[in-house]
């Protein structure tokens, strides 16, 4: 369940991207490959962190489930966006999507094709 809950907040901070359909073609493993190394610098982060991220992770995915039916993964664009926004409430929930976003972005500049990195 972490790891649909974790490709689902890949996937929102991705589809905000110009590139996302152009990626989505070039590489289809790429959000496999971005949650996995999101969730390895997560899971190599001390105690104190890394509890706290992984428990937030899965009361979010729990939520997701009870209240759509659906893992975030599989979540349209905008119901994972809505569902997000009423999310926030949780306390240091912007924190973890803040961490997510930004290794989720640095992970996606070494994977994309030097062409796209250019127009960067």
């Amino acid at each position: 369940m972490l790891k649909n809950t974790l490709a689902g907040f890949v996937l929102t901070n991705i589809e905000t991207l110009w590139l996302y359909k152009s990626l989505e073609r070039a590489n289809p493993q790429a959000i496999d490959d971005i949650s996995t190394f999101v969730g390895e610098i997560i899971n190599g982060l001390p105690w104190y962190y890394s509890l706290p991220s992984k428990v937030l992770l899965f009361i979010t995915g729990l939520l997701c489930i009870i209240t759509t039916g659906k893992s975030m993964r599989f979540l349209s664009h905008k119901r994972r966006s809505v569902f997000l926004k009423y999310i926030k409430i949780i306390p240091l929930f912007t924190a973890l999507n803040e961490l997510i976003r930004v290794l989720t972005f640095l992970r996606l500049f070494d994977i994309l094709p030097a062409d796209v990195t250019n127009e960067l």
